[in-house]
C-alpha cells in the first residue's frame, strides 16, 4: 500500500492533514511511535491553525526528523538535505509550502486538502526511498518463512 493511501484512510476518518501524514508514516515505516504522539502534530493542521506553513508538510518534516536524527539535529548529515528536498518538491508541485497559498488552488469540498496530503506523502515516500530511510524494510524478518 502506498503511503498516500494509508494517509487517506486516516484523513477520511476525521484526522487532520498533519495527523494523517504522521499516523500513516508511523505505521508504514514501523517507527514505533505511540498513536497518541499524533497530538504533537495536531496543531500543525490548517497551516499551524493560521494559514502559515502547511501542516502536512510539517508532519513530514517531523517524520524525517525521527528517521534521520540519532541524538541531536545538529549532528545529522541527512536532515537538512531531505527537508530541503521536501520543501523544494512541495513548492514545485503545489507552488508553495504555505497553507494559505496552497489551499485556494487544491481544496475540494468533498476531499478537502487530500490532494496536498497525497503530494506530501508521495514526496516523503520518494525521499525516504532514495535516502534509504525506509525503516519498515530493515525490520522485516523472513527467517521463519525459510524454515
Amino acid at each position: 500500500m502506498a503511503l498516500r493511501d494509508m494517509a487517506e484512510r486516516f484523513y477520511f476518518d476525521n484526522y487532520n492533514c498533519a495527523e494523517s501524514v504522521f499516523l500513516a508514516a508511523n505505521e508504514m515505516y514501523g517507527l514505533g511511535l505511540d498513536a497518541s504522539s499524533s497530538k504533537l502534530v495536531g496543531g500543525f493542521g490548517g497551516g499551524i491553525q493560521t494559514g502559515n506553513a502547511c501542516g502536512a508538510f510539517l508532519a513530514a518534516v517531523s517524520i524525517l526528523s525521527q528517521m534521520c536524527i540519532d541524538d541531536r539535529a545538529h549532528n545529522s548529515k541527512t536532515l537538512r538535505p531531505v527537508v530541503n528536498e521536501l520543501s523544494d518538491g512541495l513548492t514545485e508541485k503545489l507552488g508553495s509550502t504555505l497553507c494559505r497559498d496552497i489551499r485556494p488552488t487544491v481544496f475540494e469540498p468533498e476531499r478537502r486538502c487530500m490532494m496536498t496530503v497525497a503530494a506530501v506523502c508521495d514526496l516523503l515516500e520518494d525521499i525516504s526511498d532514495r535516502y534509504g530511510l525506509l525503516k519498515k524494510d530493515l525490520e522485516e524478518d523472513t527467517s521463519d518463512e525459510e524454515e
